[in-house]
């Protein structure tokens, strides 16, 4: 959804700060990214991929990295809003004008992301429905402990929501 948005504004050189590779989360978000990239028929650059614990220090690093060579991306996908704002702040560092030069998107929806200047667009996860959900699934399994897991819940996947602001 991340990566959609940015290429339906127009971004065509997208780079993406991933979590760690051994969170399913993180491996579903990269999974996105690449069905994004290879719908709208953009090239992934491999420099410009990193998956590493996601703290405004780590997102320092990968920023340096990405900026540093002759070709720089026009978006960002973040997989947290801790790293969009990370990225916010070093684009003005180097006098990059955010969305103009680059456009971020984040995710979790993180409060921060919404008093910032400029706000950043990110993608609203619904927490509190994903903790009523476990909650729901353990009391029957509780409930119901002869029972398989697949008989007591079938797999869910949880909604999300592109928040869209100022950064894009």
């Amino acid at each position: 959804m991340a990566t959609s948005h940015l290429i339906e504004i127009g971004c065509k050189k997208i780079a993406h700060i991933s979590g760690p590779l051994d969170c399913n989360l993180y491996q579903d978000r990269l999974k996105g990214f690449y069905n994004a990239m290879k719908i709208a028929d953009l090239p992934v650059r491999k420099e410009w991929l990193f998956y590493q614990e996601l703290t405004k220090e780590n997102a320092r690093i990968a920023l340096k990295q990405i900026f540093e060579g002759p070709e720089v991306p026009d978006g960002l996908v973040a997989d947290n809003d801790t790293t969009a704002i990370a990225a916010l702040k070093f684009a003005k560092e180097m006098g990059l004008k955010v969305p103009q030069d680059l456009k971020i998107v984040g995710y979790s929806n993180d409060p921060r992301s919404e008093i910032i200047t400029p706000s950043i667009t990110t993608i609203e996860q619904y927490p509190e429905k994903m903790g009523e959900k476990i909650v729901e699934v353990l009391m029957a399994r509780l409930l119901h402990k002869n029972m398989s897991p697949t008989e007591i819940s079938a797999p869910t996947i949880m909604p999300v929501q592109l928040i869209r602001r100022l950064s894009t």
